[in-house]
């Protein structure tokens, strides 16, 4: 009768140092932050939370002296690279949910994570239509197009597509792959209407892809390819976005469309390598939205290699790698095929490490504590 409870109080600890947090962070993005004032949340979450995972600790049974000192490892090098760096002030507790989570069910977290998007996206786009926060429309110019995109709720536009792209890889995780006729053509209305708004280029091809590799291609069988593809995918890009953003120059007609195509990112990243370069444990970097002076960097590659560091670019990179070369082992198709599309996503997208887009990230965890190769079935 014991063990019964005992096992809920662990997933109940768990839930209560997540999921308020992850909600707080969805929130943060959107207009309606002037009202629910998410950063209080998150602020005094992360000690509550800090709480429960600790007795969440304490009341394990077995406890593995490798694991506990890889785990401490991790979350002294995440505590040394929050510490007075404002944009990597949440490293410190994801990093400390990451390797908490090792033990819970990731499917049930990233389903209900899902679900929390779903939810936060809902009620964000319908503030915006109805009128309870400002529905502006924002003029871009980046890759030499003038755009005019709406920000449905959001602090950015591209807030939108890229929920809905996690929301979508979220979901074909959870449905193995499997979608119905009708479910695909949803996603494909869903995904042309936002595209119409948002006018955000790179997430709407991506869900295209994706929708006819499901519908199509998956019938040919490119199964072993892809998966060897996926396992080598996290190195291979980020090597190659460092190297684009190394040796990129304008005069190079093939790096200069490329960089056009991609709205500028290649350059950005090379401006924020040169600018802040990379620390073992990040650096502290403002960030300026405002189109004249914009340099904010868009891949989540460099990103978190100049604002996070060394130390935490490869806990992720190695991370994901050993999660990919897990689900081969134990031929999780679904994992191997939702990573390959986030290593992707990574080159053009910052949102690799957070996980109120990424709930994929708890995977690390059970990877870098060396769990079995069947916890990844």
């Amino acid at each position: 009768e014991m063990k019964f409870i005992k096992v809920n109080l662990n997933v109940l600890l768990f839930s209560l140092a997540y999921y308020p947090w992850v909600i707080a962070w969805m929130f943060s993005s959107t207009l309606l932050k002037d009202y629910l004032h998410p950063y209080v949340i998150i602020n005094y979450w992360q000690y509550v939370g800090v709480v429960f995972l600790l007795v969440k600790f304490l009341l394990k049974h077995k406890i593995n002296i490798l694991s506990l000192l890889t785990t401490l490892f991790f979350i002294a090098v995440a505590f040394v690279v929050s510490y007075g760096n404002d944009n990597a002030s949440f490293v410190f507790y994801s990093i400390f949910l990451i390797f908490s989570g090792a033990d819970q069910n990731l499917e049930k977290i990233i389903k209900y994570t899902m679900i929390l998007q779903i939810v936060c996206l809902l009620i964000t786009v319908f503030s915006a239509v109805s009128g309870i926060v400002d529905n502006k429309v924002v003029t871009s110019t980046a890759g030499n197009m003038v755009r005019m995109r709406h920000n449905l709720g959001y602090t950015f536009t591209t807030f939108t597509p890229n929920y809905f792209l996690s929301i979508v890889l979220e979901y074909i995780f959870i449905k193995k792959l499997d979608l119905s006729i009708i479910e695909l053509l949803i996603i494909a209305l869903l995904n042309i209407i936002i595209y119409k708004l948002t006018l955000t280029r790179l997430t709407m091809i991506l869900v295209f892809f994706i929708l006819i590799y499901l519908l199509g291609i998956k019938k040919i069988g490119y199964e072993r390819f892809l998966s060897k593809l996926s396992t080598v995918s996290f190195i291979l890009l980020s090597a190659i976005s460092y190297f684009l953003s190394v040796v990129y120059t304008p005069q190079n007609r093939i790096l200069n469309v490329l960089n056009s195509v991609l709205s500028e990112r290649i350059q950005l990243s090379q401006v924020g390598l040169q600018t802040w370069g990379v620390n073992l444990l990040g650096t502290s970097v403002n960030w300026n939205s405002e189109s004249i002076n914009y340099n904010y960097i868009d891949s989540s590659y460099i990103n978190i290699l100049v604002c996070y560091g060394l130390v935490i670019f490869v806990i992720v990179i190695v991370g994901f790698t050993l999660v990919n070369l897990r689900a081969k082992q134990v031929q999780n198709f679904p994992l191997l095929f939702v990573l390959l599309m986030w290593a992707i996503r990574a080159t053009i997208d910052p949102q690799l490490f957070l996980i109120w887009f990424n709930p994929f990230i708890f995977y690390i965890g059970k990877s870098l504590l060396s769990y079995k190769a069947e916890e990844f079935i």
